[in-house]
């Protein structure tokens, strides 16, 4: 299990820190698409 888990990180944590960071920055996507 240790080898597992030091080799990759799991999903979860994957898909918890893309989440995190999409929610963050979803107020500012109309900003970004402005010209």
């Amino acid at each position: 299990l240790r080898l597992q888990r030091n080799s990759l990180p799991s999903p979860i944590t994957i898909h918890r820190a893309w989440a995190i960071a999409s929610a963050l920055l979803f107020p500012f996507l109309p900003f970004l698409a402005m010209p």
